[in-house]
């Protein structure tokens, strides 16, 4: 479950608009998932085939991050690292 949010314009608490960032071995900038809105249990049904670093295999400091992000209901409906904030 996630938590509800707070938003700047808003008074009271709401559902998260929601989405998940990783950092794949493919690409120099996360890639992301689609966005789902207003929901503390999101299910993105997300499928997408990927390269990951090896280093996440033998490493012992080294972890996949997954991010979720909730992004306010004024924001651009593309992930924004510049409003949007992670939960």
């Amino acid at each position: 479950h996630l938590p509800m949010v707070t938003e700047r314009n808003r008074s009271g608490e709401i559902s998260p608009t929601t989405y998940v960032s990783f950092q794949s071995a493919e690409r120099s900038k996360p890639t992301f998932s689609d966005i789902f809105p207003n929901s503390v249990n999101p299910v993105w049904d997300y499928t997408l085939e990927t390269r990951l670093s090896t280093e996440y295999l033998y490493k012992v400091n080294k972890n996949l991050v997954l991010k979720v992000w909730h992004k306010p209901s004024d924001a651009p409906k593309s992930p924004d690292k510049s409003c949007d904030r992670v939960l």
